[in-house]
Protein backbone atom coordinates (compact mmCIF):
# COMPACT_ATOMS: atom_id res chain seq x y z
CA UNK A 1 0.00 0.00 0.00
CA UNK A 2 1.37 3.43 -0.91
CA UNK A 3 1.34 6.02 1.85
CA UNK A 4 -0.76 9.09 1.08
CA UNK A 5 0.70 12.59 0.93
CA UNK A 6 0.25 14.24 4.35
CA UNK A 7 -1.91 17.33 4.64
CA UNK A 8 -2.76 19.59 7.57
CA UNK A 9 -4.82 16.64 8.78
CA UNK A 10 -2.30 13.80 8.88
CA UNK A 11 -4.29 10.70 7.87
CA UNK A 12 -1.78 7.95 7.49
CA UNK A 13 -2.39 4.31 8.29
CA UNK A 14 -0.33 2.52 10.92
CA UNK A 15 1.36 0.55 8.15
CA UNK A 16 3.01 3.76 6.97
CA UNK A 17 3.85 5.51 10.21
CA UNK A 18 3.61 4.70 13.88
CA UNK A 19 1.13 6.81 15.88
CA UNK A 20 3.90 8.19 18.07
CA UNK A 21 5.76 9.50 15.01
CA UNK A 22 2.68 11.42 13.88
CA UNK A 23 2.25 12.96 17.34
CA UNK A 24 5.96 13.84 17.63
CA UNK A 25 5.86 15.48 14.18
CA UNK A 26 2.80 17.49 15.20
CA UNK A 27 4.55 18.77 18.34
CA UNK A 28 7.80 19.59 16.52
CA UNK A 29 6.10 21.36 13.61
CA UNK A 30 3.29 23.12 15.49
CA UNK A 31 2.82 26.85 15.06
CA UNK A 32 2.87 27.95 18.70
CA UNK A 33 2.34 31.58 17.70
CA UNK A 34 -1.29 30.71 16.96
CA UNK A 35 -3.23 30.85 20.21
CA UNK A 36 -6.36 28.75 20.49
CA UNK A 37 -5.24 26.34 17.76
CA UNK A 38 -4.23 23.17 19.64
CA UNK A 39 -3.02 19.91 18.15
CA UNK A 40 -6.00 17.55 17.98
CA UNK A 41 -5.99 13.75 18.01
CA UNK A 42 -8.91 11.65 16.83
CA UNK A 43 -8.64 7.91 17.43
CA UNK A 44 -10.70 5.53 15.31
CA UNK A 45 -10.71 1.74 14.98
CA UNK A 46 -8.75 1.89 11.74
CA UNK A 47 -6.72 5.10 11.99
CA UNK A 48 -5.32 7.95 14.03
CA UNK A 49 -5.91 11.47 12.74
CA UNK A 50 -3.54 14.19 13.90
CA UNK A 51 -4.66 17.71 13.12
CA UNK A 52 -2.05 20.41 13.44
CA UNK A 53 -3.66 23.74 12.56
CA UNK A 54 -1.58 26.48 11.05
CA UNK A 55 0.06 27.52 7.85
CA UNK A 56 3.11 25.97 6.28
CA UNK A 57 6.39 27.60 7.35
CA UNK A 58 7.54 30.49 5.17
CA UNK A 59 8.95 29.29 1.85
CA UNK A 60 7.46 25.78 2.05
CA UNK A 61 4.78 24.73 -0.43
CA UNK A 62 2.41 21.77 -0.67
CA UNK A 63 4.42 20.59 -3.67
CA UNK A 64 7.50 20.27 -1.40
CA UNK A 65 5.86 17.73 0.94
CA UNK A 66 5.79 14.66 -1.36
CA UNK A 67 9.49 15.27 -2.09
CA UNK A 68 10.32 15.07 1.63
CA UNK A 69 11.23 18.74 1.93
CA UNK A 70 10.52 19.94 5.44
CA UNK A 71 10.69 23.23 7.28
CA UNK A 72 11.57 23.27 10.95
CA UNK A 73 9.55 25.97 12.68
CA UNK A 74 10.64 25.09 16.24
CA UNK A 75 14.39 24.50 16.38
CA UNK A 76 14.46 23.83 20.14
CA UNK A 77 11.72 21.20 19.82
CA UNK A 78 13.47 19.66 16.81
CA UNK A 79 16.84 19.41 18.56
CA UNK A 80 15.29 18.06 21.76
CA UNK A 81 13.25 15.33 20.06
CA UNK A 82 16.23 14.43 17.86
CA UNK A 83 18.55 14.17 20.91
CA UNK A 84 16.00 11.90 22.61
CA UNK A 85 15.93 9.65 19.53
CA UNK A 86 12.28 10.45 18.82
CA UNK A 87 12.90 12.27 15.53
CA UNK A 88 15.19 11.39 12.67
CA UNK A 89 14.33 14.34 10.47
CA UNK A 90 17.15 16.02 8.61
CA UNK A 91 15.80 19.42 9.63
CA UNK A 92 16.16 18.52 13.31
CA UNK A 93 19.67 17.12 12.97
CA UNK A 94 20.92 20.13 11.03
CA UNK A 95 19.17 22.75 13.17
Amino acid sequence: MACPVPTSIDRISNRCRTPSTSVVNAVIHADYAQRGAPIRLAIFDDRLEVENPGLLPFGLTLEDLPRGISGLRNRVNGRTFHALGLSNGAAASSA
